[in-house]
């Protein structure tokens, strides 16, 4: 509630539920707008994973979705970050997989 001269009013808030991984200073940006209160939960390794794994597939799909070039290369961006991610969180190197691409190339 606030007061104004006119008297006591009620400010209407939103409320929305968002199930999915964002960058880590979101909730920090969001929590300085007047009106905006984020929760976060911190996810355990195997959530965190099958969430990343979720996300690789939105990202994917908004490249798919892209109009122009620097649409398509920011996507692309999305896609990168969440693809490092998820070879860091799995102990799996970069060079592991280039291996196996190398290999399917082959064939």
């Amino acid at each position: 509630m606030r007061r104004t001269d006119e008297g006591i009013c009620m400010q209407k808030y939103t409320r929305f539920h968002v199930n999915k991984l964002i960058r880590d200073n979101i909730p920090n940006i969001l929590n300085q707008e007047p009106g905006y209160k984020s929760v976060t939960k911190t996810l355990n390794d195997t959530e965190f994973i099958d969430c990343l794994k979720e996300k690789l597939i939105e990202e994917a799909l908004e490249v798919k979705t892209s109009q122009d070039k620097k649409n398509f290369i920011e996507e692309m961006g999305d896609v990168l970050e969440v693809f490092y991610t998820l070879l860091k969180n799995n102990q799996v190197t970069l060079e592991e997989v280039e291996k196996v691409r190398e290999n399917q190339r082959r064939l």
